[in-house]
């Protein structure tokens, strides 16, 4: 293949926005929307002309044109040339094949910054295929679809304090952000936050099974304990309380919490929930090619 002239990315100043800079999307799948409609919400989306987007995907590509505005591509190499970020939301199964037509055509600029919301993926990994070394590692999670995530972030040394502040921005268009100097917490992130919306939602489920076996209606049952579920939640964060000083205010002597919360002791359900996070945590170290031998119960038989 004959070698292609690196394309040329402006310098990013701390001033800079997401407005104001070119995104290239690689992979528009739900959380790629959710992040890209965050920055709708709080009209900070690229200028006219400045987000790309690739996805193998046509349908996916249309509804970033339609609801986005966004430049398609009909290959990932077209799509990140001149971007200033370049968004990987690709399944990570996917990305030594893209990694290497990409540094085939030289289509990465090096002062490009490439933030990856693919789980398992290391920096090193990430730097190491797409030949860059201005790599940020994200971890959001899905109430980022309606602006309520929480996302743990990370980037290499490399990175500038302008590139920072926009990687920053686009985290917190649809929720929080957690930035930590540390890699390693990314993997713990992905066990707490990025998996934990599927317990509460198995908890949830639960609870509203319960409540159709007790003779509630269903739509009745899952009113309950959506409410109750936000209301806790936000309670919590507004409180000065510990949670555990929340839950022991609800607990009448000789009460049905009592009796509820003695019930699910006796069966192990906090010891449960951490076997469950421990388990999530050491997947994530095995996508990522690490040692998952850490914690209670870990496989001493491990090998990479």
């Amino acid at each position: 293949m004959a070698s292609v002239a690196q394309p040329q990315v402006r310098r990013l100043t701390t001033e800079s926005t997401t407005s104001d800079v070119s995104i290239a999307i690689i992979g528009a799948g739900k959380m790629a929307e959710a992040i890209t409609n965050g920055m709708k919400t709080q009209n900070q989306l690229p200028q006219e002309g400045k987000l790309h987007v690739y996805d193998l995907h046509k349908d996916r590509c249309e509804l970033f044109r339609n609801a986005f505005g966004a430049v398609v591509h009909t290959n990932a190499i077209e799509c990140v040339r001149d971007a200033d970020v370049v968004m990987m939301a690709v399944k990570p199964q996917n990305l030594p094949r893209l990694a290497l037509a990409l540094r085939e055509a030289k289509a990465l600029s090096k002062d490009s910054v490439v933030l990856s919301i693919m789980a398992g993926v290391t920096q090193e990994a990430l730097a190491e295929s797409l030949q860059v070394t201005r790599v940020a590692r994200s971890m959001p999670n899905t109430p980022a679809a309606v602006q309520q995530g929480i996302t743990m972030w990370t980037c290499t040394h490399d990175v500038t304090n302008a590139q920072r502040h926009v990687c920053g921005e686009m985290l917190r268009a649809f929720g929080e952000e957690v930035f930590v100097e540390e890699e390693k917490y990314l993997d713990m992130a992905t066990a707490v936050s990025g998996s934990g919306p599927s317990y509460v939602f198995l908890l949830m489920e639960a609870m509203i099974d319960t409540g159709v076996h007790f003779g509630f209606p269903r739509a009745v049952a899952e009113k309950l304990v959506y409410q109750t579920v936000r209301g806790a939640a936000e309670y919590a964060i507004q409180s000065d309380s510990s949670v555990s000083s929340l839950r022991a205010d609800i607990v009448s002597p000789g009460g049905t919490t009592a009796s509820a919360l003695y019930t699910l002791e006796k069966g192990n359900l906090r010891t449960t929930i951490a076997d469950g996070l421990w388990a999530a945590y050491r997947r994530s170290l095995e996508l990522g090619k690490q040692d998952p031998n850490v914690g209670p119960d870990r496989n001493k038989k491990y090998s990479p």
